[in-house]
């Protein structure tokens, strides 16, 4: 009999091991799938955070680039309104200034064209009366020459034509 209760109480005892070892698996899986589950819920609340976290600053930059679009746009346009107004005071003061310099050169002009054909005049006149001034002596030497027959009177014509 002490055989059976030493077997009984070998065999009793594993059992109550596995069964110790078994409900210490069980509570170590529990525990374990429990702070699983609050890993994950971590990780989730962690991910919404995050989002919003990157959201956040996203929203920030859009507005900033939007604020720096219209500051841009706005000083593009004020550019251009004050080159279009420098330009246009540029051509006024231009075609007042080329008003100006007609008015004053048209007199200069016209005393400079007078003076030219009248020096023109001058000259074309002085020639004319020399070449007609030549022409005529030689002319009258070239008819008085044939009668006298003289060699002075032709060299003298030849040299003044």
């Amino acid at each position: 009999m002490l055989s059976l209760a030493r077997r009984h109480n070998n065999d009793a005892a594993p059992r109550l091991e596995r069964l110790v070892a078994l409900l210490y698996d069980v509570q170590i899986r529990a525990k374990v799938t429990r702070i699983v589950k609050e890993k994950m819920q971590g990780l989730a609340a962690g991910a919404i955070i995050a989002e919003a976290v990157v959201a956040e600053p996203k929203a920030e930059t859009e507005t900033t680039t939007t604020k720096a679009k219209a500051e841009t746009e706005t000083t593009t346009t004020k550019a251009k309104a004050e080159t279009e107004v420098i330009i246009a005071k540029a051509k006024a003061e231009t075609e007042v200034i080329i008003a100006k310099a007609k008015v004053e050169t048209e007199p200069i002009i016209t005393k400079a064209k007078a003076e030219t054909q009248s020096d023109f005049k001058d000259v074309a006149s002085k020639r004319l009366f020399g070449i007609l001034k030549a022409a005529m002596e030689t002319r009258v030497q070239w008819v008085v020459s044939p009668m006298k027959k003289s060699r002075w009177l032709r060299n003298n014509a030849r040299t003044k034509m």
